[in-house]
Parts: structure tokens; sequence; C-alpha cells
């Protein structure tokens, strides 16, 4: 069983409640492999797999890693080539984007940033900004062995310049845009192309011998539409948009009203 965290098993507050803590408890203690499927990286997903007693690989940075949740040490792991996260960096530079590049989960999880305003935005769009970060003006020297994703934030038009430059160009990677603008900016982020949350979980369950008809998955937003599509059963959180519920076969409860625990108790734990 795969859980997102953001939007999913966590409130709309980044809080986990009672609820859906006994719910994942009682699922694990049923024999139920459980991993959590994000696209937070492994150092802020470690923590909320400590405090449930997941003790399974985790799946991280939208599927492009499944590590050890203690060592951190990839089981699989898709990095961008020096040319492909080289040639999306000099465009979104060039359009004037704040950037922010993750290098390799192991054994460091470092994240390279390019300005102090591109922190500050960095801040309005995500829970958690820790000691993992690096300023680096020169962001190119960062990548010479390739990059494991890079996450732009700027204005809808200079982020729409530097995708049509790259489209052009016949781009090889993966690029997810997320719908919600804050103060005017927007998030898109870029991976190698065969990165998504199914892809990590098909990794991780062939490694562990579970066949794709006994996988459920459970998210809420775009990152998790494949993996919600690819697995056995599919469940679609309340708060998700239309075109995740419509890829889901059964649909829960909003994340504030501890729909993973809804979910659990009706499908796994035969409590509905």
């Amino acid at each position: 069983m795969a859980l997102d965290l953001d939007g999913s098993l966590l409130t709309s507050r980044g809080e986990l409640s009672a609820r859906v803590r006994e719910a994942v408890q009682a699922t694990l203690r049923r024999g139920v492999v459980v991993t959590l499927a994000t696209g937070r990286r492994l150092a802020t997903t470690q923590s909320f797999a400590r405090d449930l007693g997941i003790t399974a690989p985790l799946i991280v940075h939208n599927g492009a890693v499944v590590a050890e949740p203690g060592s951190g040490r990839p089981l699989h792991q898709l990095t961008m080539c020096r040319d492909t996260a080289g040639r999306a960096l000099e465009e979104l530079r060039a359009a004037g984007l704040g950037v922010f590049l993750y290098q390799a989960v192991f054994p460091d999880e470092t994240i390279y940033y390019d300005a102090p305003r591109t922190l500050e935005s960095m801040k309005r769009f995500y829970f958690e900004v820790d000691d993992h970060l690096r300023y680096a003006p020169d962001l190119a020297s960062c990548c010479s062995e390739g990059a494991l994703r890079l996450i732009a934030v700027g204005s809808r038009e200079a982020t729409s310049r530097a995708l049509g430059r790259l489209h052009q160009s016949a781009w090889g990677g993966r690029v997810l845009a997320w719908p919600e603008v804050l103060a005017g900016e927007v998030v898109t982020e870029f991976q190698h192309r065969d990165t998504s949350k199914a892809a990590g979980l098909r990794a991780l369950a062939g490694a562990l011998g579970i066949p794709r008809e006994r996988v459920l998955a459970i998210g809420d937003h775009v990152n998790d539409l494949e993996m919600i599509r690819d697995a056995g059963l599919g469940v679609a959180m309340g708060n998700a948009p239309p075109q995740v519920k419509e890829a889901a076969g059964w649909i829960t409860r909003d994340c504030d009203h501890d729909g993973v625990a809804w979910a659990l108790e009706v499908l796994v734990l035969n409590k509905g």
C-alpha cells in the first residue's frame, strides 16, 4: 500500500491526525506492507515513516528514488544526465526563473539554489525548508554529474517562455507543472523522463514480489495520477482535482476529514 503525504495522509495544515495514525498502524499490524509515496525528499519523509512505524523502502522525489528509510541507500534512482539537466537549467535561468537543483539522495541530499529571492519563494510553497540548502550562484557547476531534480519558481509568463523553448528543442526530460499560484508565482519541476510515482511503486512492488493487482495507492494531486491509474486499486482523496478522481477506482473523504483513515477502515480493516 502506497500513501501520498501532503493533501492525503497529512491535513491541509501539514498535520497527521490521531485517527489517520491509528488506521495506518492497524494496517501495519495486519501484515500489510505500507510505504509513503511523495514528492518530498527523503530527509523530510523519514520522520513520518518513523512516527508511523513504516519500515519498507520509501518512494520519494515523485518516484525518482526508492530508498531505505534508515540508511537512505537507494534501491531505485533516476537522475537526469548532465546535458539534459544543463539544457533545462540554461533555459530556466535565461527566462529569469529562480531554480533549485537537487543532487543524488545518497549519501547526502543537498539542494542548491541560485538567489536569496528563490529561497523566499520556496518557503511559500513548501512546509519545510531546512539546513540541506546551499547557496550556489553558479548552479551549472553543481550538475557536472547530472541532477535528480530541478524546481523552477517564477511568474507564469516567464515559465511559459522557458517551457516553450525546451519544447522547441525536444528536451528529453519530464515536466510537472503545478497549477497553484502563490503571490503571482508558479512552481514547475523537471526530472528524468521516466520519473513517476507509478514507476517507483512498480520498482518497489517488483523487488518485494507483490503483483500489481495486490497494490493499493492513495493520493490527491497530479503527481499521483499515474500511480492511482496503475495500482490494483487507486483511491483519490475527496480534495483531489477532477482528473485524479476520474482515474480512481474509489474516492474517499478529504484530507481534513481523515480520508486516508476512512479508506483504510473500509477497504483494509473491515470497519465500514
